[in-house]
């Protein structure tokens, strides 16, 4: 099954789930954004902008915002290893979006 078809197909599927991690992660932002940060909170959000830091180099530096207004997605979310999280609904989908599929022959002899 070639690419294109398999998105055509598999389009509406992918936007619905798409579409529900999407809500799903703006959900875990804004419950994270307003509850009152800790002291533990506090120490943690330095030591992850000290170290986003060390990795920057300097002449990219002048181009991005303030170091303030960065912040991971493990901090917006309040999750830790969101990354991973992600990676495995993506593949989840991918998975599941193949499994509903099948693929017919078309026209031809039989072998």
């Amino acid at each position: 099954m070639t690419d294109l078809s398999y998105l055509m197909n598999s389009f509406q599927f992918l936007t619905a789930q798409f579409r529900l991690l999407v809500n799903h992660l703006k959900q875990q932002a804004d419950i994270s954004s307003s509850r009152p940060l800790s002291n533990a909170d506090h120490h943690q959000n330095a030591r992850l902008r000290s170290q986003s830091h060390q990795t920057q180099l300097p002449s990219r530096s002048r181009q991005r915002p303030t170091p303030a207004s960065l912040k991971s997605l493990d901090e917006l979310t309040n999750t830790m290893n969101m990354a991973s999280r992600l990676h495995q609904t993506f593949s989840w989908i991918l998975n599941s979006c193949a499994t509903r599929l099948v693929e017919l022959p078309t026209g031809g002899p039989r072998q």
